[in-house]
């Protein structure tokens, strides 16, 4: 052993030190007989601390790996060394040392026992006279045993699970009667050993871990579980004594044989008075939920094991399912108990429980009395669980905040559950709790109304989609109509605090429907939303959660917004709409954050168009919106001086950004019924486009393409409201958005150029002319920029590229292909060879895209009339193609996206036969096929599949791509 290497352990920080250390250890690993020193430094004594030792453990683990079948002496060396170390360390290891000792016993055991080393077990059981810490040794190394056989988390080959099953059967005939004794010996004598806890909680584990594949009855017995139920009651290791309880109780047993297991240990729990500690305050809330886990794990099994006699009678009740319900109700106390515990952690720990016996009571027809009692018992518990704790910080959220928020989520698919097996039992106790909360709530706090707002919320959606209907008629409203009216009338808005606060609105909108039949109803809302209890509550979470449900509440009632209702509006949120400068004012003072206020345009935008009709006051409600965003806009150019402070710059960029964001957003209140042009807005939005595009000429680097991505997203808006009025300014727009020649503007640029081609289609063509050649410019110059094999970025995005350009050739094919021969030939051809290369390409999206571009040819231009260039390039480009492609190495036939492409290609094949005819038949057989010396059977083969229906065709051509991969 290399002693100035040891000591230089204690600096691992040193980064050269470190490396030199990993190279020495990693050298023993892998050298033979690099075990020897390791050893012989461990059983010396020298080296005691827990770092030097954990390497030296870890050369040993490498060497087993590499050099245990094939080094003499290893095998035996390795032996002595294990049945030694408990009489060379005395005294208890860090539990990073003794596990990893534990560790490489097990790997020398699955290596050895039973062919080469036959007494394990018996030998390591010989040493336990030595003390507790040779016990230590043993039981973890029981752990590590059966990790290392069992553990269904790791991935083994079929070897190893051979090897596995081999082991374990020879531990059951050998060793586990012996094994079992150990540990019952190791519980009844070591109760009283000072400083043995740590003994009985891996007793514990490695009975719980290894009943799940040895006799049960070796531990299922009286003298076993008088001394597991002594063990939950000793505060030291009831925890790990409790888990093992646990492991036996979810053995997978016969249906009632695991009923009488359960009932036995149910029975001797009661007796003893396990169950008592429930009612004891101060017990610890970490052994409770142990308990609700056992608890739970008797529910469940007891419920699963009368499904499976149940189904086997034939869906019928026996004797044994009958005394099964009963053992369940028996529990159904102690279930309660443990659901309605203040803690939250021990309440889940009975939830699968609870779950399994919801969905068993819904699959009967009738509930009996004592069955609706525990369901009216059970939602009762739940809408007290549902309740924020008072220790809730709503001001700093963190991890227990989270985990409420979770439970919580659990609790609401639980009653949703409930109310599934008795609706009309359920909704009318629900309506009484909610509806003495909106009575009483000025006297409650607010923990209660938000309950109470929370419940009426879950209540909307235990009705189907779909049917939850309004009427008019009183004497029809439903439960939920006439709780949202005791709702609107309590005023129970005015609580502001933000739990309810928020939960309120999204109660709103939530039955947004149910204001279109009460209006009297809507203008108390749309009042809470606009003052303190919503845009201007002092709690920012409630502040952005408010704008954004005030949003879609206003679409929904915009057909009954009136002129003056819109005037209140927009007067209201008036102070929230100019651009704020962060120079100026802190995020965190802000009212709104700049995604917030998108959401309040928006709103603005529905209300102007629903509140006015007239097409004069409309275009002045807007201008009064977009002109002040405008003017600063201008503003903000004439600052962007060479000049400009950086920091100041960034500032002025973003403000920017914000400003054609907003205009953007506030139109998408048009529609195809309130178009931007019948509303008079139509040159306001455009020139506003022309006014936000002359910041590319005093912008570059990363402000330039953040602006370019705002412009972009504008125009998109501006396509959808816009008719051919937008189609001038394109050109334009194209050279502004791919200023900078870079690979992202051309990616994000063609999406928009294909919504511009399928809106206007033949419109277009005129701007085309000035754009393809542009476009088809900058892709190629793209394509010529080399990229480092290692590059994996810029790599991906010279694929997203080629993709979005084979779906440019795509649109333009689909909308206005009938132009492009007799608009310009040279650029059609260039497409169509650009359709081939991608059509045969390794990239599988852009083979999909590509030969259905080149299918949509076929069906066009190749029929009978075809001009002889058009047949020549069907014939040596594109049946070509379609055989390349599924030829590559990357196409797996078994891929659902290879599918894809192939079933494209059957299309495009036979869209050729339908044009073409026996010439492509001809072709085929005396042209094609020969060049490939395919046999002549093949050739006829494929012609008769290609011949019959689309459906045969494409499993005949996966399995000919399976097996040749191309044609031979």
């Amino acid at each position: 052993m290399d002693d100035e290497i040891m000591s230089k352990l204690d600096r691992t920080h040193d980064q050269v030190i470190h490396n030199e250390i990993v190279v020495y250890f990693n050298m023993l690993s892998n050298i033979d007989g690099g075990w020897k020193p390791c050893v012989a430094a461990l059983l010396s004594g020298n080296y005691n601390d827990t770092l030097r030792q954990y390497f030296l453990l870890q050369v040993i683990e490498g060497q087993i790996k590499n050099f245990y079948n094939s080094t003499p002496g290893l095998r035996e060396g390795l032996r002595e060394f294990l049945l030694a170390w408990p009489s060379v360390h005395k005294e208890p290891q860090p539990t990073l040392v003794s596990n990893k000792v534990a560790q490489v016993a097990a790997m020398v055991f699955i290596r050895d026992f039973p062919e080469h080393w036959p007494t394990f077990f018996h030998d390591f059981i010989q040493m336990i006279s030595l003390g507790s810490n040779m016990i230590d040794f043993y039981l973890r190394t029981l752990l590590q045993i059966d990790l290392e056989i069992t553990d269904r988390e790791i991935t083994r080959s079929s070897a190893e699970i051979l090897r596995n099953n081999i082991i374990k059967d020879a531990m059951r005939e050998t060793s586990t009667v012996q094994l079992a004794e150990t540990w019952y010996q190791i519980l009844t004598n070591f109760q009283q050993c000072a400083g043995c806890t740590n003994i009985f909680g891996l007793c514990h584990q490695v009975i719980g871990s290894y009943i799940l594949w040895i006799d049960i009855n070796l531990i299922a017995n009286d003298r076993f579980v008088t001394l597991l139920v002594r063990d939950m009651n000793e505060p030291a290791y009831r925890e790990t004594a409790v888990d093992c309880v646990c492991d036996i109780i979810n053995k997978g047993m016969e249906p009632l044989s695991k009923v009488k297991l359960v009932e036995s240990f149910s029975s001797f729990l009661s007796s003893v008075g396990i169950w008592q500690v429930l009612d004891v305050s101060g017990t610890d809330e970490e052994y409770l939920a142990k308990l609700g886990k056992l608890l739970n794990g008797m529910g469940v099994n007891l419920i699963d094991s009368y499904n499976k006699i149940y189904k086997a009678a034939g869906s019928k009740s026996t004797e044994s399912s009958l005394a099964i319900i009963d053992a369940m109700e028996s529990k159904f106390s102690l279930l309660i108990k443990f659901l309605s515990h203040e803690d939250d952690d021990v309440s889940a720990s009975v939830l699968d429980f609870l779950r399994d016996y919801l969905h068993l009571l819904k699959s009967k027809t009738v509930l009996i009395e004592k069955e609706m009692y525990h369901v009216t018992d059970i939602v009762q518990v739940l809408c007290m669980k549902i309740r924020y704790d008072r220790e809730y910080d709503f001001d700093r959220e963190g991890e227990e905040e989270a985990c409420f928020k979770e439970f919580r989520k659990q609790l609401k698919i639980v009653l949703d559950n409930v109310i599934s097996v008795d609706k009309p039992l359920v909704i009318d106790q629900l309506r009484d709790t909610i509806t003495d909360v909106f009575q009483n709530w000025k006297q409650l706090p607010f923990q209660d109304v938000e309950a109470a707002l929370f419940l009426l919320h879950v209540l909307g959606e235990s009705v189907p989609p779909g049917l939850l209907h309004f009427v008019d008629d009183p004497e029809k409203y439903s439960t939920v109509q006439k709780l949202l009216l005791l709702m609107s009338n309590s005023e129970v808005c005015q609580n502001t605090h933000p739990a309810v606060a928020i939960q309120y609105f999204e109660v709103v909108v939530r039955y947004e429907k149910f204001f279109l039949h009460h209006w009297e109803c809507t203008p108390p809302v749309l009042t809470t939303f606009l003052r303190n209890s919503g845009l201007n509550h002092p709690d920012r979470k409630v502040r952005s959660r408010s704008v954004y449900l005030l949003s879609r509440f206003i679409k929904t009632i915009r057909t009954q917004i009136t002129s003056n209702l819109a005037q209140e509006i927009l007067k209201a949120v008036g102070p929230l709409l100019p651009i704020v400068d962060p120079s100026v004012v802190k995020y965190e003072n802000r009212i709104l954050s700049d995604d917030d206020q998108l959401y309040l345009y928006e709103i603005i935008g529905v209300v102007i168009l629903s509140g006015e009709t007239q097409q004069a006051k409309r275009y002045q409600y807007m201008k009064q919106v977009v002109q002040p965003l405008l003017e600063i806009y201008q503003n903000f150019l004439k600052e962007l001086a060479p000049a400009c402070e950086p920091l100041r710059k960034e500032y002025v960029v973003g403000m920017m950004q914000q400003v054609i964001s907003l205009t953007g957003r506030l139109s998408k209140a048009f529609s195809s019924q309130d178009t931007m042009k019948n509303s008079g807005c139509a040159t306001m939005f455009l020139d506003s486009l022309l006014i936000f595009m002359m910041v590319v000429n005093v912008t570059n680097g990363e402000h330039r393409r953040n602006l370019q991505s705002n412009i972009r997203q504008y125009l998109h808006r501006m396509v959808v409201c816009l008719d051919s009025e937008i189609l001038p300014v394109i050109p334009a727009v194209t050279e502004v958005l791919l200023r900078g020649g870079e690979s992202k503007n051309l990616q994000e640029y063609i999406p928009l150029l294909n919504q511009i081609i399928t809106k206007f289609k033949k419109d277009v063509v005129p701007y085309l002319r000035q754009i393809i050649p542009q476009l088809i410019s900058s892709v190629y110059q793209e394509q010529q920029i080399r990229i480092e094999p290692e590059d994996e970025n810029g790599l991906r995005e010279r694929r997203y590229l080629q993709r979005q350009y084979y779906m440019f050739i795509q649109t333009i094919i689909s909308n206005i292909a009938e132009v492009l021969p007799e608009d310009n030939m040279q650029i059609f051809q260039h497409l169509m060879e650009s359709a081939i290369l991608g059509a045969t390409s390794t990239d599988l999206t852009s083979q999909k895209i590509c030969v259905s571009i080149l299918k949509k040819f076929v069906e066009i231009w190749a029929g009978p009339e075809a001009s002889a260039p058009i047949v020549e390039f069907i014939y040596q480009s594109i049946i070509p193609a379609c055989f390349t492609g599924p030829s590559l190495p990357i196409f797996d036939t078994s891929d659902a996206q290879c599918v894809i492409v192939l079933n494209e290609t059957a299309h495009c094949l036979q869209a050729i036969l339908e044009k073409r005819g026996d010439e492509f038949l001809s072709f085929l057989r005396t042209q094609f096929f020969p060049k490939t010396n395919v046999q002549p059977h093949a050739v006829e083969a494929f012609i008769v599949a290609l011949r019959g229906p689309v459906k045969s065709f494409k499993a005949f051509l996966k399995v000919m791509f399976t097996e040749v991969k191309a044609p031979t």
